[in-house]
Parts: structure tokens; sequence; C-alpha cells
């Protein structure tokens, strides 16, 4: 944690040690991806794609949200699921180019094995910034404390968006949790 704690601290400090190459990253956009889970212990890597959006209210107030659908056959069993997420956040300017924010969304997961199915839902509590580091390459960070029925526990991501244009870019992401679950996923983002 100690190290996810001193790399954000050296992105924020890059970021304002930048001349200004960029204005703050934008928050009303839509973004379509696909996106794969690596879960620890379990011989699946379920896959699939995903939806994500937000929408900025004004200078600090915003809305989020995305879905993922996921799928994998463990040994003829087929597993499918789907996450559902929506919340409010907060944003402040650390400079011309970066952003800190919080984020607290209301989560809702669906797996289903075969014929049978589970829903859960639950709250996810997040903290992050954003940051140009040049006028074309956006990286971020965000770190979360999730709770979802019976399960719970902290996760940290990292993504880059690379703009061909103001308003299209290419997005790569990673996350691990503290269960050693991961995932990985590449997408396009429309700014608005």
């Amino acid at each position: 944690m100690k190290f996810l704690a001193k790399t954000t601290g050296i992105i924020i400090a890059l970021g304002m040690a930048l001349p200004v190459l960029a204005d703050e990253p934008a928050f009303t956009y839509a973004e379509v991806g696909y996106v794969r889970l690596n879960l620890d212990g379990i011989d699946a890597d379920p896959d699939g794609y995903n939806l994500k959006g937000s929408y900025a209210f004004n200078e600090s107030t915003f809305a989020r949200g995305s879905y993922a659908d996921l799928e994998d056959d463990l040994d003829g069993t087929d597993i499918e699921s789907q996450d559902f997420t929506l919340g409010l956040g907060y944003k402040a300017a650390v400079s011309e180019t970066s952003v800190w924010y919080i984020a607290a969304d209301y989560v809702e997961v669906k797996v289903d094995v075969d014929d049978s199915s589970d829903r859960g839902n639950g709250y996810s509590l997040g903290m992050g910034t954003r940051t140009f580091l040049t006028t074309k390459f956006e990286l971020a960070l965000e770190f979360n404390y999730a709770d979802v029925e019976e399960a719970e526990g902290f996760a940290g991501s990292v993504g880059a968006v690379y703009y061909f244009t103001n308003m299209i870019g290419l997005t790569v992401d990673a996350s691990l949790d503290d269960n050693d679950n991961s995932s990985a996923g590449v997408g396009v983002r429309f700014n608005f």
C-alpha cells in the first residue's frame, strides 16, 4: 500500500511540475471495451465487454457508472456475471492538468452458474487522480474499498488513455485487489 501511495504522490507531483500541456481530464465521456479477469485460485478467466461513462454536472461534481458482462466455461460449466455500478463523485483540480477525486458507488453483481443464479449488492468508496502527462497521454490511479454482500476488500487500479483527437482515445487499464484477483482491459473513450 505504501508503494501505491508513493506512486500516486509522484504522479501528482509530475502533473504539478509539468508546463501547461492540456486542460484537466474530462469527466463527461462514454467508453466501450474488452475486459478479462484472472481469479486467484480458480481455473477460469472470464472475459467480455464493459461499458463505462461519466457526466460532469459542474466544475466539482460528477456521476459515473459502469456495466460489465463476462463469461467463461469451467470444466463444462457455464459461468456468466454481470456487474453494474452507479455513483456520484466530487473532484478538485490539483493543477491545470491534474485532478483528485472521490466517489461513492452503488454496486450490483449477478452470477449465473448453469441454471442457478445469485445476486448481491453493496457499495464502493474510491479516491483517485487523473493527470495529463502530455497533451495526448492521460494517466489515472484509483484506490477502492468495496463491500458487496459477504465480500469486502481493497483494490487498486491504474489506467492510461492515448488521445487520437480531443474527443477519441484508446484506453488501457489494470486492477488488483487484496485477494490477488486481477483484471486487464482495453477500450475506446469518447469525450463530450
